[in-house]
């Protein structure tokens, strides 16, 4: 097709104006899923760049769960208050178990016990070695803290961490670590996640190829308590095409950043004409190619009239022309 384009057929502003607006809302208090083009939905399907619950373990590998802490909906408020500074908070099984023994010797004083119990404090970075994400368990979509911290791989730290909920000191949390003191009210982890819970991650579909991406089209924002915030492509949300549709996936950690299960997602988009515009000039051109024109001009006064009165015998038929003035059409 290259030596067919034709100047001023492929320019991009000759489409720009071209396609419809559309705008859809969803979550909040209205149970709207569907409208024009795009639907809300909670997809259990994997795409890369979504949050992994689980790892590879062994030589012939075995799947394994991360550790993962449900949450509450009354966490949301301390999780958005203190979003930035967030960690997983838990004990290391080794030094408790040295620092108990610690604690037994004589000539300790109350202090240095605490100061013991602090040692063993240990802490997973939301963002880094953790993540806040939704799973299916049991049929029931559940918030959660998905710890994938290396030094938790180890079945026995894992336990101990579980067996710890109902400790009155040494209990597994959501908080602030800083040095060794948790600061504030930090949110106490009463269940972890058992069995076989499945991922389950918000999209947005548009249900078009023709959906427009670029930035000044597509708008996405979030709305929770008469704030609206405008999501950031890559940061809040990013874009991929899977069966002859577009997704926007939400990325899970703002439901939390903005201390929201539920909050009110409104989209802005376009589908552009574009493409079929192009697709259109590209088939007429490729017709008009499969017909080319062939044209020569005679300019008969120049001649000989005899020679004139034998080409006129040879008409109909196929003659070879060696002259650079032969002029293509549509080729």
């Amino acid at each position: 097709m290259g030596p067919a384009l034709r100047e001023g057929y492929w320019q991009p502003e000759n489409y720009n104006d071209y396609g419809d607006k559309y705008e859809a809302s969803f979550g909040g208090n209205s149970e709207v899923t569907e409208d024009g083009y795009a639907s809300y939905i909670w997809d259990t399907k994997k795409f890369d760049g979504d949050n992994k619950i689980t790892y590879e373990e062994g030589a012939e590998p075995t799947t394994k769960y991360y550790l993962m802490a449900e949450l509450q909906e009354e966490d949301l408020p301390y999780i958005k208050e203190n979003f930035s500074n967030l960690s997983f908070i838990y004990y290391d099984k080794s030094i408790v178990e040295l620092n108990e023994k610690l604690k037994n010797e004589e000539n300790v004083s109350e202090s240095q016990q605490i100061a013991y119990i602090r040692n063993a404090l240990r802490n997973s970075p939301v963002g880094s070695q953790s993540q806040f994400g939704f799973v299916m368990d049991n049929g029931v979509r559940k918030p959660v803290l998905i710890i994938t911290d290396s030094s938790l791989f180890t079945e026995e730290q894992i336990k101990f961490i579980k067996d710890s909920v109902s400790e009155e000191e040494r209990f597994p949390c959501i908080g602030v670590l800083n040095g060794n003191e948790i600061e504030n009210s930090p949110i106490k982890i009463e269940n972890f996640i058992e069995g076989t819970p499945i991922a389950v991650n918000p999209r947005i579909k548009i249900d078009s190829l023709s959906l427009n991406t670029s930035s000044n089209e597509l708008l996405v924002n979030i709305e929770v308590e008469q704030e609206t915030v405008l999501l950031k492509e890559y940061e809040d949300y990013y874009i991929l095409i899977e069966n002859n549709a577009y997704y926007i996936s939400l990325k899970p950690k703002i439901y939390f950043q903005y201390g929201s299960l539920n909050p009110k997602i409104n989209i802005s988009y376009s589908i552009s004409n574009a493409d079929t515009c192009i697709y259109l000039d590209a088939l007429k051109i490729a017709k008009e190619n499969s017909e080319p024109k062939v044209s020569y001009e005679v300019k008969l006064n120049l001649y000989n009239p005899n020679l004139i009165h034998s080409i006129y015998n040879k008409l109909a038929q196929i003659v070879h022309i060696n002259d650079n003035d032969l002029k293509f059409e549509n080729v």
